[in-house]
Protein backbone atom coordinates (compact mmCIF):
# COMPACT_ATOMS: atom_id res chain seq x y z
CA UNK A 1 0.00 0.00 0.00
CA UNK A 2 2.50 2.39 0.65
CA UNK A 3 4.62 1.68 -2.45
CA UNK A 4 1.10 2.87 -4.31
CA UNK A 5 1.47 6.07 -2.29
CA UNK A 6 4.75 6.86 -3.24
CA UNK A 7 4.35 6.12 -6.84
CA UNK A 8 0.82 8.10 -6.83
CA UNK A 9 3.21 10.86 -4.75
CA UNK A 10 6.34 10.67 -7.39
CA UNK A 11 3.72 10.69 -10.43
CA UNK A 12 1.74 13.60 -8.88
CA UNK A 13 4.74 15.64 -7.76
CA UNK A 14 6.62 15.53 -11.15
CA UNK A 15 3.30 16.08 -13.10
CA UNK A 16 2.87 19.18 -10.97
CA UNK A 17 6.94 20.14 -11.49
CA UNK A 18 5.75 20.25 -14.91
CA UNK A 19 2.76 21.98 -15.03
CA UNK A 20 4.61 25.33 -13.60
CA UNK A 21 7.47 24.89 -15.74
CA UNK A 22 5.30 24.36 -19.10
CA UNK A 23 4.75 27.97 -19.59
CA UNK A 24 8.07 29.68 -18.44
CA UNK A 25 10.60 26.64 -19.60
CA UNK A 26 8.65 24.10 -22.08
CA UNK A 27 12.32 22.09 -22.32
CA UNK A 28 12.70 22.00 -18.60
CA UNK A 29 9.13 21.01 -18.37
CA UNK A 30 9.74 17.76 -20.72
CA UNK A 31 13.04 16.77 -18.80
CA UNK A 32 10.89 16.89 -15.35
CA UNK A 33 8.52 14.52 -16.87
CA UNK A 34 11.16 11.96 -18.34
CA UNK A 35 12.77 12.09 -15.04
CA UNK A 36 9.03 10.90 -13.05
CA UNK A 37 9.02 8.69 -15.54
CA UNK A 38 12.20 7.21 -14.68
CA UNK A 39 11.88 7.29 -11.25
CA UNK A 40 8.61 5.27 -11.64
CA UNK A 41 10.10 2.87 -13.43
CA UNK A 42 12.84 2.18 -11.28
CA UNK A 43 10.96 2.63 -8.39
CA UNK A 44 9.34 -0.30 -9.32
CA UNK A 45 12.55 -3.06 -10.46
CA UNK A 46 12.67 -4.39 -7.00
CA UNK A 47 9.46 -5.90 -7.80
CA UNK A 48 10.34 -7.92 -10.69
CA UNK A 49 12.31 -10.28 -9.37
CA UNK A 50 9.17 -11.06 -6.90
CA UNK A 51 6.86 -11.38 -10.22
CA UNK A 52 9.54 -13.47 -11.58
CA UNK A 53 10.28 -16.13 -8.66
CA UNK A 54 6.48 -16.09 -8.51
CA UNK A 55 6.21 -17.09 -12.24
CA UNK A 56 8.40 -19.45 -12.27
CA UNK A 57 7.23 -21.36 -9.47
CA UNK A 58 3.99 -21.61 -10.42
CA UNK A 59 5.02 -22.67 -13.67
CA UNK A 60 6.89 -25.38 -12.24
CA UNK A 61 3.80 -26.66 -10.07
CA UNK A 62 1.75 -26.52 -13.14
CA UNK A 63 4.66 -28.22 -15.52
CA UNK A 64 4.04 -24.99 -18.29
CA UNK A 65 7.43 -25.30 -20.14
CA UNK A 66 9.58 -21.84 -19.34
CA UNK A 67 10.06 -20.54 -23.24
CA UNK A 68 6.50 -19.78 -22.99
CA UNK A 69 6.58 -17.71 -19.32
CA UNK A 70 9.76 -16.01 -20.79
CA UNK A 71 8.28 -15.10 -24.12
CA UNK A 72 5.11 -13.75 -22.11
CA UNK A 73 7.42 -11.44 -19.80
CA UNK A 74 9.26 -10.33 -23.04
CA UNK A 75 5.93 -9.19 -24.60
CA UNK A 76 4.73 -7.31 -21.25
CA UNK A 77 8.58 -5.74 -21.02
CA UNK A 78 8.58 -4.52 -24.55
CA UNK A 79 4.90 -3.23 -24.48
CA UNK A 80 5.88 -1.25 -21.61
CA UNK A 81 8.87 0.12 -23.46
CA UNK A 82 6.75 1.38 -25.84
CA UNK A 83 3.79 2.01 -24.04
CA UNK A 84 5.99 5.13 -21.84
CA UNK A 85 8.16 6.02 -24.65
CA UNK A 86 4.77 6.70 -26.84
CA UNK A 87 3.85 8.84 -23.86
CA UNK A 88 6.97 10.53 -23.75
CA UNK A 89 6.84 11.35 -27.53
CA UNK A 90 3.00 12.37 -26.92
CA UNK A 91 4.10 14.97 -24.23
CA UNK A 92 7.01 16.44 -26.44
CA UNK A 93 4.31 17.15 -29.33
CA UNK A 94 5.27 14.82 -31.17
CA UNK A 95 2.01 12.95 -31.69
CA UNK A 96 2.51 11.32 -35.06
CA UNK A 97 6.12 10.10 -34.11
CA UNK A 98 4.12 8.13 -31.29
CA UNK A 99 1.49 6.90 -32.99
CA UNK A 100 3.55 5.64 -35.56
CA UNK A 101 6.07 4.22 -32.97
CA UNK A 102 2.72 2.18 -31.33
CA UNK A 103 2.29 0.87 -34.72
CA UNK A 104 5.98 -0.58 -35.17
CA UNK A 105 5.32 -1.76 -31.37
CA UNK A 106 2.10 -4.04 -32.25
CA UNK A 107 3.95 -5.24 -35.02
CA UNK A 108 7.63 -6.24 -33.46
CA UNK A 109 4.70 -7.92 -30.85
CA UNK A 110 2.95 -9.49 -33.42
CA UNK A 111 5.84 -10.77 -34.72
CA UNK A 112 7.03 -12.37 -31.49
CA UNK A 113 3.98 -14.22 -30.93
CA UNK A 114 3.61 -15.42 -34.12
CA UNK A 115 5.42 -18.87 -33.80
CA UNK A 116 3.73 -19.56 -30.57
CA UNK A 117 0.14 -18.84 -32.13
CA UNK A 118 1.44 -21.04 -34.79
CA UNK A 119 2.52 -24.09 -32.50
CA UNK A 120 -1.36 -23.62 -30.80
CA UNK A 121 -2.54 -24.11 -34.30
CA UNK A 122 -1.14 -27.08 -35.04
CA UNK A 123 -1.60 -28.02 -31.61
CA UNK A 124 -5.33 -27.84 -32.18
CA UNK A 125 -5.38 -29.20 -35.46
CA UNK A 126 -3.52 -32.72 -34.25
CA UNK A 127 -6.51 -32.10 -30.82
CA UNK A 128 -9.18 -32.50 -34.17
CA UNK A 129 -7.72 -35.23 -35.72
CA UNK A 130 -7.69 -36.97 -32.77
CA UNK A 131 -11.55 -36.33 -32.48
CA UNK A 132 -12.35 -37.78 -36.02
Amino acid sequence: MNDAFRLCAIAMTGALCSLLLKKTNPNISIVCAVVSAALLIISVLGSIGDILSGIKSISADLNINGAYILLAMKIMGISLVFDITGGILERMGEGALSKNLMTAGRVVLMSMTLPTLFSLIELVGGLLEVVR
